[in-house]
């Protein structure tokens, strides 16, 4: 799957629009093969490509199409095509026709069919040729299947009908019936605005294709849509992300968070619409820090080096650049400095370094509680501007380490939002104190807090209980 992924990210697509012109190019010196149609009927397979062409050229050479969209067009540069072509060739110079034998495409083939066959079971019969010929049929049905697809993807043509999700459980148990590779998509693309099923394919789509990063079974075994039913299932299972369990939602963050970002799937409003959900400033935080930490669990590897190919885990870099750039994380220099030192003055570093910007951005968000700003969450405005700060404050706890300073700056400004003992009632709800992670955030909150002169000497937050034998919060400080 990663091998599939980063040779569209090289661009390879273009090879794969090169070889749609040089297929429209070949039926166009072959006059015999484009035949006469109706317009707008697409009754033939050279009209089908003559619009993805047109398409392309119009579209500023392709490149303003989105992913998708290239990716559909790159699904046609399979072997199949060169070698539909290749055996036309060696039919037309191997069988003497006419040119009235030759007016279209299907006149061709069906002359060369009669030819063969009027020679079957006599000594000149050549079953090289028939099974060339048999072959040819076979793959002008597989083209003439993905080129309708195609067609229907980037909107040119057609309806196709979605699977039901009964039909489509029913062609997975059977042994003799395969599923269709453009009704899957289709399939998909429906399953993402259909309430009633769409939660069905959802599971599917997690447990079957993303889980095991494998499709199912398709006519001819081939997966010739591979990386489109990827960006399907990953854009019918993000639109369905508030809707997930957190099993499911940490299987996403985990293994596509950057693919989906290379995909330019927007993943913000996905977020969005799960942290918009939040009812209070703690599920809010909560949320937040869900997320992170699904982040930092994050197994994705990134393509850092373009010369040698090597990668590196994507959660790897982004901690190393927060380690070069600990006080200043967040500003967008630093961020462009270190990914054009990462990926130097090699070609083609563009879509690299700004999928990689992407990705650190939407993480910062997260960790920063940007995403959503709580005044759309919050429906009384008067403690809109307490609870935007308190949430930033609490977020900025559950993660600790540096970030407890940022606590510290915010009760230190005049005109804060919160005091002390207004963040302390908030914490004390959320944290566990038989927890050490929790317990040492406190500890290390309250020396910062002291160094700065916001809490006396002989003060904590959390004390120590020798009778209990365990840690609880200071009264003292809940007024």
């Amino acid at each position: 799957m990663g091998q599939t992924l980063f040779e569209l990210e090289k661009q390879s697509w273009s090879k794969a629009k090169e070889n749609c012109f040089k297929f429209l190019e070949f039926a166009q010196e072959n006059f015999w093969l484009s035949g006469k149609t109706e317009e707008n009927n697409f009754d033939s397979i050279w009209d089908k490509m003559q619009k993805i062409c047109d398409l392309i050229v119009e579209t500023n050479n392709g490149e303003d199409l989105s992913y998708q969209e290239k990716h559909a067009i790159a699904s046609l540069e399979g072997e199949e095509m060169k070698e539909f072509l290749d055996n036309l060739v060696y039919l037309n110079k191997h069988i003497e026709l006419s040119s009235n034998d030759k007016k279209s495409f299907d006149n061709f083939i069906l002359t060369c069919e009669r030819i063969i066959e009027s020679k079957r079971g006599g000594e000149n019969f050549d079953q090289n040729l028939f099974n060339i010929l048999d072959r040819t049929r076979i793959l002008e049905v597989q083209l003439d299947d993905k080129f309708e697809t195609v067609l229907y993807l980037l909107g040119i043509k057609g309806f196709i009908l979605p699977y039901s999700f009964s039909e489509f459980s029913k062609k997975l148990s059977s042994q003799n019936e395969k599923i269709n590779m453009g009704r899957f998509l289709v399939t998909l693309i429906d399953a993402k605005i259909n309430q009633k099923e769409g939660n069905l394919f959802v599971d599917y789509v997690i447990a079957n294709v993303l889980f095991d990063e494998d499709l199912v079974e398709v006519e001819n075994r081939e997966l010739w849509f591979n990386w489109l039913a990827v960006y399907y299932c990953l854009d019918l299972v993000w639109s369905r992300f508030s809707k997930l369990d957190d099993v499911q939602r940490l299987f996403l963050f985990q293994n596509y968070y950057y693919k989906s970002l290379v995909m330019s799937l927007p993943l913000e409003k996905f977020i969005s619409d799960y942290v918009s959900d939040s009812l209070e400033p703690i599920e809010f935080v909560h949320k937040h820090k869900k997320m992170k930490d699904w982040l930092d669990s994050n197994k994705e590897k990134v393509l850092v080096n373009l010369e040698n190919n090597s990668f590196e885990m994507w959660i790897n870099v982004l901690k190393k650049y927060i380690s070069l750039n600990s006080k200043n994380y967040l500003d967008g220099y630093k961020v462009n400095e270190f990914l054009n030192n990462l990926y130097g003055n090699v070609p083609g570093r563009e879509p690299f370094i700004n999928w990689l910007r992407k990705s650190f951005a939407v993480y910062f968000s997260i960790t920063e509680a940007t995403l959503v700003d709580w005044d759309d969450v919050s429906e009384d405005k008067k403690i809109y501007e307490y609870d935007k700060e308190m949430v930033k404050a609490i977020l900025y706890f559950q993660v600790g380490g540096v970030n407890l300073e940022k606590i510290v700056e915010m009760l230190s400004k005049k005109d804060k939002k919160f005091g002390l003992s207004a963040f302390v009632r908030e914490i004390e709800k959320l944290v566990n104190l038989d927890n050490e992670e929790d317990v040492s955030n406190i500890l290390d909150l309250s020396s910062l807090l002291k160094e700065n002169h916001l809490l006396p000497e002989d003060q904590e937050i959390i004390f120590f209980n020798e009778q209990t034998g365990g840690f609880e919060f200071n009264n003292d400080l809940r007024v």
